[in-house]
């Protein structure tokens, strides 16, 4: 637009503000056309056309208003961008198109609108996304003002998603912002969407990544020296401390960026890092320091006006000084600044009454003056209802029953101006809805008029081939399904089978190996018997281990057995390996009267192992008598079974072993293993056993094994 035009609008909106003119003479003089209201599309080609010819760029004008209104008027600012797409899609400027997209976004997310933000953010991103998907030959102008665009509403959409709680969501659009347009924006616009994804980091309880992230933007900020930049994130790092409960780091950082901001004079930034170290001086109870940074504060806010949207930012400081002081059981100080939270804003308890501050709407538009008042009746009730206890603290029973009442009638009129605010709230959402549905219908007629013709002279052709075509495809489809599904189905089933067969198989083979060592000892000590002509003992002996033999034999024929005859088969070992080493040990066999033998079944052999690993090698090197004890107990659904013996332990045991009985019993050990996790497969069960020191720290620190078996599979 050439530059005379800026001028004009210029000189205007300076009249404008000065009340020497009133927006309806801007309306009527200087843009009759673009200002007023279109009903279709036909007067806005009309209005462009008449500006085409004088030079003049309507959508330009439409954005400099909306901008220049967004913050005291918001709903002529949105009527004006609106009027900018409208115009946009009716000349096909997907570039202009986008960035109306965006500036409205922009207005609605400080309207807390933040969904239909969220929209029209998305508009903006597949507006765009239809030029730059075009190829060219290099990176034109065009381009970086689009990626700018582009990376300002991923931005805004994850801030937008944020403050809708939709962190997860908002993350993903923010990683799309870095990995599309990052080449097209400046380092600061880099750092603030950084910063960004710090923040949300932080809200999701990743502390360690929001720290990671702010530190890589410090340093950032740091190198193209922007003061702000170093400020803000100053500040997000202390919030990282804080929200860790390491207060001493944030103050640290609190105070650097305290220190950076009264440096580069930056008012704003000088009240946030002030109000953050009250906080933590508050927690801390140190009133002095939190009353002396809140009465800086007001000082600073009085003398740089820095907060003129927020006309309650004096009284929100008194009342948190009064409330430090109130904290501390320091009354008089507290009852000092809440009136004058009250003073500073005209209201005492002596002029107060219902709706008295229920007054017509100010220049500022009713959003703006319903927002300040309620936050004004808000603050003065706080004020009021604090006062009323600290008296009643004191006893001044007449000045507490005083601000109670001036308190009661403070929520009456705010209530009233809540219920103002609801309608203002419901006339907004009526107004950008019916601006939004006039967009999206503009939107849907240029695609139904780009499209239909196309669908026109292709439609006599699909027609003619589409039936053939189809009916060929699904024909083959459902060939392949079927092929696919019947082979498929009998691989499964034959690899199934096969799998099971072969974990028979294995379970079959390792059921059948008994361990040598055991039948080896056994035979020794008939030997032993006999060499001592004691003939009645060895009698006994090969008649006790004949019919453990026998049982070993029939249990090895099944894959499970009833715990009742486990049970026999171990008392059975039990009085065998006693026989052999009964100046070695003792042991006690218990089951828990609440076993029902028959809920339970278990794979034979699979208890004896680590019987007789206990006694091997453990209670048999012992120099005085050991004492093992096998329990049998219910928890819930499964049998727990617990070997427990006091010898020398595993590690000792390991090494006095000679090579033969390592082998020996490893071999034992990892058949039961190998067999527990065959079975836990085959049966789906969850068969397991765990092994550790009975008596740990202890010089015989024994082992205690614990074998888990599930009710009858």
């Amino acid at each position: 637009m050439p530059f005379r035009n800026y001028t004009r609008i210029v000189i205007f909106y300076l009249l404008f503000i000065t009340g020497n003119i009133s927006l309806a003479q801007i309306n009527s003089t200087s843009f009759p056309d673009i200002t007023t209201s279109t009903s279709d599309g036909d007067a806005v080609n009309e209005s462009y056309s008449r500006y085409k010819t004088k030079q003049v760029d309507p959508v330009a004008i439409y954005f400099d208003s909306a901008q220049y209104l967004s913050d005291k008027f918001p709903l002529r600012a949105i009527d004006h961008i609106n009027k900018a797409i409208e115009l946009s899609i009716s000349l096909n400027d997907y570039s202009k198109e986008g960035s109306a997209y965006l500036i409205l976004g922009n207005i609605q997310q400080k309207l807390l609108q933040h969904e239909l933000a969220v929209e029209n953010y998305k508009k903006c991103i597949n507006t765009l996304t239809t030029i730059t998907s075009r190829k060219f030959s290099s990176r034109t102008s065009t381009q970086i003002l689009n990626g700018s665009i582009s990376f300002s509403a991923y931005k805004q959409m994850a801030k937008s998603l944020s403050e809708l709680n939709k962190n997860d969501e908002a993350l993903v659009y923010l990683n799309k912002c870095f990995e599309n347009v990052f080449l097209y924006v400046t380092a600061k616009e880099k750092s603030d969407a950084k910063r960004l994804l710090a923040e949300i980091k932080l809200k999701q309880g990743k502390t360690q990544e929001s720290l990671a992230i702010y530190n890589e933007v410090l340093s950032e900020e740091k190198s193209i020296k922007n003061p702000e930049g170093e400020i803000k994130t100053l500040l997000g790092i202390g919030n990282v401390y804080k929200t860790e409960k390491n207060n001493d780091k944030a103050i640290e950082f609190y105070s650097q960026a305290k220190t950076f901001s009264e440096t580069s004079r930056n008012s704003t930034l000088i009240l946030q890092a002030n109000e953050l170290l009250a906080i933590i001086f508050r927690e801390q109870k140190n009133v002095t320091k939190e009353v002396e940074l809140r009465t800086n504060n007001i000082t600073l806010n009085a003398s740089s006006n820095v907060l003129a949207t927020d006309a309650n930012y004096q009284m929100k400081q008194n009342i948190e000084i009064g409330n430090a002081y109130a904290n501390t059981n320091q009354n008089t100080q507290a009852i000092e600044y809440y009136e004058k939270s009250l003073n500073s804003n005209g209201i005492t308890s002596y002029n107060w009454s219902p709706g008295c501050y229920l007054v017509p709407q100010t220049w500022m538009g009713a959003a703006a003056y319903t927002v300040s008042l309620i936050q004004t009746f808000e603050e003065s009730a706080k004020a009021s209802k604090y006062l009323a206890e600290q008296y009643l603290k004191q006893g001044n029973f007449p000045k507490a029953m005083e601000y109670f009442k001036t308190y009661s009638n403070m929520e009456d009129s705010l209530k009233q101006v809540h219920k103002r605010e609801l309608n203002n709230a419901l006339n907004l959402g009526t107004n950008l809805g019916r601006n939004q549905q006039r967009i999206d219908l503009l939107e849907k007629e240029r695609q139904l008029s780009i499209k239909s013709i196309e669908v026109l002279k292709q439609d006599q052709n699909l027609k003619e081939n589409q039936l053939g075509v189809r009916n060929t495809i699904i024909s083959t489809l459902v060939f392949c399904i079927v092929f696919l599904l019947i082979g498929g189905f009998i691989m499964t089933k034959n690899a199934r089978e096969k799998r099971r067969a072969n974990q028979l198989l294995a379970i079959k083979s390792l059921r059948g190996q008994m361990n040598p060592h055991f039948i080896f000892n056994a035979l020794n000590s008939v030997n032993h018997y006999i060499s001592k002509n004691d003939e009645r003992a060895a009698n006994k002996y090969l008649s006790d281990f004949s019919k453990l033999m026998r049982s070993v034999m029939d249990s090895s024929k099944h894959d499970f057995i009833p715990l009742s005859e486990e049970i026999e088969t171990l008392k059975l070992y039990l009085d065998l390996e006693h026989a052999r080493f009964s100046d070695k040990f003792d042991y006690g066999f218990f089951v828990d009267e609440s076993i029902d033998p028959g809920d339970f079944e278990l794979p034979p052999m699979i208890i004896q192992p680590y019987i007789e690993n206990a006694v091997w090698h453990g209670l048999r090197y012992l120099d005085a008598k050991g004492k093992l004890d096998i329990l049998f107990t219910q928890n819930e659904n499964e049998l727990v079974v617990s070997i427990t013996d006091n010898g020398i332990g595993r590690r000792k045991s390991a090494e006095i072993k000679t090579r033969n009985q390592k082998t020996q019993a490893s071999v034992g050990i990892q058949n039961i293993e190998n067999r527990i996790s065959i079975m836990n497969q085959l049966y789906k069960v969850n068969i397991r056993a765990t092994v550790a020191d009975a008596f740990p720290g202890e010089e015989h620190p024994g082992t205690k094994v614990e074998i888990f078996i599930p009710k009858k599979i």
